[in-house]
């Protein structure tokens, strides 16, 4: 009777350091949102869109940065809401992209769109985001592509 109770204990004792945190959720939901926005944009390229949109260190660092500011200013369930938003729409695979950017644009967000990216500049997120485009030639491939 014991051991089914110490293991179901242990067991919970556990999950917090299982459960996601919200930069880890963050970087995942942003960088499947990514892929998935500029690999139409690309399409027939050589580029490994999923490598030229993937976190390394100093985004995450800018990124730690932005949450701060969203905590700072936003309610307090918004930041988890905004992102459970963002995920049942990259479930949503049959969406065009044209209604994919529509409903992309509808989502709550957790702070104003002008906050958001003021606090984006001034974190060096969108600086480090376009230097990784450019560095991995996916600015190229989406100029080329006419997008």
């Amino acid at each position: 009777m014991k051991a089914p109770l110490i293991a179901a204990l242990l067991a919970l004792s556990a999950a917090p350091a299982l459960a996601e945190t919200q930069l880890e959720r963050m970087e995942r939901i942003t960088e499947t949102l990514q892929a998935r926005m500029f690999a139409d944009m690309v399409q027939g390229s050589d580029i490994d869109v999923a490598q030229a949109v993937a976190w390394d260190d100093a985004m995450r660092d800018a990124a730690q940065c932005l949450l701060d500011g969203y905590r700072a200013e936003a309610e307090p369930d918004a930041i988890d809401a905004s992102f459970d938003a963002m995920e049942e729409l990259l479930a949503q695979t049959d969406l065009g992209a044209d209604e994919f950017e529509t409903r992309m644009a509808a989502l709550p967000q957790p702070v104003p769109q002008d906050r958001a990216i003021a606090l984006s500049g001034e974190c060096g997120l969108m600086a480090l985001q376009m230097q990784r485009m450019r560095e991995t030639g996916l600015m190229d491939a989406m100029i080329h592509s006419g997008q």
